[in-house]
């Protein structure tokens, strides 16, 4: 679960390729590449982001790299 990469629906659609920092509940905690070494690595780091389990989706690398992202064609991501 810790550091697997999903897709996550931001603001205004967009979709970033982020990863899992935690799940509670209905809120998956996301985190970056960037933030998730620094802690492995016993650095401080910024507090992982809550995203509803709504707008948060399996790993597609065929689907995340195309601009405009079809979400309807996205696995919702079951933690």
């Amino acid at each position: 679960m810790r550091g697997e990469v999903v897709i996550v629906r931001a603001h205004g659609g967009q979709a970033l390729v982020r990863r899992v920092w935690e799940v509670k509940g209905n809120v998956v905690y996301i985190t970056n590449d960037e933030q998730l070494k620094r802690h492995e690595s016993g650095l401080p780091m910024l507090w992982p982001v809550g995203f509803t389990s709504d707008d948060v989706f399996c790993f597609s690398p065929e689907i995340a790299n195309r601009g405009n992202v079809e979400w309807k064609r996205l696995k919702p991501y079951e933690g």
